[in-house]
């Protein structure tokens, strides 16, 4: 193992002494094959966004690899995908003991897994995120699903990989606005569990592409997610604090595909829901954002009719109450029960 990679051990079950590594580093992928053993046949799912030359280093050190890339966006994290690389799977006669290999951001990840999750009732999967998003957020946890009916990950499931390997070479690709827009997951996480990550994303955020500062903030994000989900690994309490923004950024995103991304609308989702310190704190950063991205983000409009209907089919929304995340001061989250009638006053407000 190169001295200079951070390897993070996550515990999945520790019961049954069960847990996977996250490996953290330059150019992982030059020597893939000290971490990964190959089995006799290899899935690699990615998309048409993500260079040959890095998909090239994991596919020549495989054995029988196959190669499924989908087309990039969440319109591709689809029931139609899921069927089509199923019957590639079942084409090529892979048996349980076989691999499955994301290469890509959170849409690939999130559908290989979902895929490994529920051929054969489970395959061994990988995870090799080369978004910023995916490194912070996605990769980490488990959470595997698909899009169904415009509803953001209501067909899915919990199934842990094997691996995830975080190679910062491979960002090198990644456009800007891609690259900033996964950031607002570290700055979710400092929010929610951690002060000081908070703090240095703040001080930090001018040279934010600097490697160090970079590999700083990726170490501390995926430490904070890895506490989390140990804790609770299916949601059940401390878990769901990491869908702080998430309540009514899900809604912001799915109403404007392509047009704000994620993390963008995780951002503006954080600010229905903190301190009005915390809030001109995060326009802030939204404003830079814009000088950056040269969007627009404060005429992002959605309609709130049909939001209230996403949010009333929302996985998260119980019994008319949904269980949102709110920060009063950085790295303090609280979980406050809240009803669809309160919620469709904020949204309308």
């Amino acid at each position: 193992m190169d001295k200079n990679w951070e390897i993070i051990n996550v515990i999945t079950d520790e019961k049954n002494n069960k847990s996977y590594n996250i490996y953290i580093g330059d150019k992982i992928l030059d020597n893939v094959e000290k971490l990964i053993s190959f089995p006799n046949k290899t899935l690699i799912i990615t998309d048409d966004n993500i260079p040959d030359s890095i998909i090239t280093k994991v596919s020549l050190k495989a054995n029988n690899c196959y190669i499924y890339k989908i087309k990039p966006g969440e319109n591709s994290k689809t029931i139609e995908s899921y069927v089509s690389i199923m019957n590639t799977l079942i084409t090529n006669e892979f048996s349980r003991s076989d691999l499955v290999i994301a290469i890509g951001g959170g849409v690939v990840g999130d559908l290989s897994g979902f895929v490994a999750s529920t051929y054969k009732r489970g395959v061994k999967f990988i995870n090799i995120p080369t978004s910023t998003l995916s490194m912070i957020d996605s990769s980490i946890g488990g959470k595997v699903a698909i899009n169904f009916n415009e509803i953001k990950n209501i067909v899915g499931s919990f199934y842990m990989p094997s691996m995830v390997i975080i190679s910062l070479d491979t960002l090198n690709s990644l456009p800007q606005r891609q690259y900033y827009n996964g950031l607002m997951e570290a700055l979710k996480a400092g929010l929610i569990y951690d002060k000081g990550l908070y703090e240095y994303f703040i001080e930090n955020f001018e040279n934010i592409k600097d490697y160090d500062v970079l590999k700083n903030i990726l170490i501390k994000s995926v430490k904070i997610k890895k506490a989390v989900v140990e804790i609770d690994p299916y949601e059940k309490g401390l878990r769901k604090i990491l869908n702080f923004g998430h309540t009514i950024g899900h809604v912001i995103e799915s109403e404007n595909f392509n047009v704000v991304f994620h993390g963008e609308a995780v951002l503006m989702g954080m600010m229905y829901f903190c301190s009005e310190s915390l809030r001109e704190e995060l326009k802030v950063i939204l404003n830079k954002l814009k000088e950056i991205n040269n969007v627009d983000y404060q005429n992002i409009n959605f309609d709130t009719d049909k939001a209230f209907m996403l949010l009333k089919n929302d996985k998260k929304c119980k019994d008319n109450f949904v269980d949102v995340i709110y920060v009063e001061n950085p790295g303090e989250a609280e979980i406050r029960k809240t009803s669809l009638d309160e919620l469709k006053i904020i949204l309308e407000g």
